[in-house]
């Protein structure tokens, strides 16, 4: 986990934006789609890897390894 210091005016909006049912579900699959990448290419994919991330459309199935 990561922390950071931050104003009160910011930690304020960024409660605001988790809250808001619009963007509440953006907080969770980016951080945890984040993770997913992470654990399947590393912390930094590599060029061709990167590349498939942004032009293949992909489910988070495809990132999960299957157990045997």
């Amino acid at each position: 986990m990561k922390f950071d210091v931050h104003s009160e005016n910011h930690i304020k909006q960024q409660l605001k934006f988790i809250r808001d049912p619009l963007w509440s579900t953006y907080v969770f699959t980016y951080f945890i789609g984040e993770k997913m990448i992470k654990k399947k290419y590393g912390e930094r994919p590599s060029l061709d890897n990167f590349e498939k991330l942004l032009t293949h459309p992909i489910l988070p199935s495809d990132l999960i390894q299957k157990r045997k």
